[in-house]
C-alpha cells in the first residue's frame, strides 16, 4: 500500500470533513460512509443539524491528524501516514 499524506487527510478533514472525504482517502469507507449518509440525510430530516454535528466531527478529526494523535497516526490499512 501507498503511504499516505498526513498534511492531505488533515486538510480534507477542514474543508469537507462534513462529506467524511477524508475518511476515504485514508481508507476508512465505513466510517467515511456513515458521516456522508448522516450529512446528506441529516440536512433534511433535522434541518441542518445532523449535519453540523458531523462537520464538527470532521473538524475535530482534522485537529487529531495534526497533532498527531495515536489514533489518527495510521489509515486504514494500517500504514503509517507520512508527514
Amino acid at each position: 500500500y501507498q503511504q499516505k499524506s498526513r498534511l492531505a487527510a488533515a486538510l480534507l478533514a477542514f474543508m469537507f470533513g462534513t462529506f467524511g472525504v477524508h475518511n476515504f482517502y485514508l481508507g476508512f469507507k465505513n466510517r467515511a460512509v456513515v458521516q456522508l449518509v448522516v450529512s446528506i440525510v441529516g440536512l433534511v430530516l433535522t434541518c441542518g443539524v445532523a449535519t453540523v454535528a458531523i462537520g464538527i466531527w470532521g473538524f475535530i478529526e482534522g485537529v487529531q491528524l495534526i497533532i498527531g494523535n495515536e489514533e489518527h497516526r495510521y489509515d486504514g490499512n494500517g500504514v503509517i501516514l507520512r508527514d
